[in-house]
């Protein structure tokens, strides 16, 4: 379930690791930015969600929900250049 999509370029991925109680790496996560043109903000996903598979600078609509209070994209969609910044179509 969605809460609202908005049609972004994906700017950035960065890996980040969490290691385990012993040290060694044991998941990860990724720190992704999206920019609609004029602002930028960053979100954080799984190895999982399907905006990781999005490559960087492609235009992409995401689907974002609430989760433990914060926003997380929920489902991602590649796009056609020319959707940029149009914003959401609900």
């Amino acid at each position: 379930m969605e809460l609202f999509s908005l049609n972004v370029m994906k700017a950035s991925q960065e890996e980040r690791i969490i290691k385990g109680h012993n040290g060694e790496p044991d998941s990860k996560y990724y720190v992704v930015c999206l920019s609609n043109g004029q602002k930028s903000f960053e979100v954080t996903c799984g190895e999982k969600n399907p905006l990781v598979s999005i490559d960087v600078f492609s235009p992409c609509k995401v689907s974002f929900d609430i989760v433990d209070k914060k926003i997380k994209p929920v489902d991602a969609l590649l796009l056609s250049s020319s959707k940029v910044g149009k914003g959401s179509d609900k």
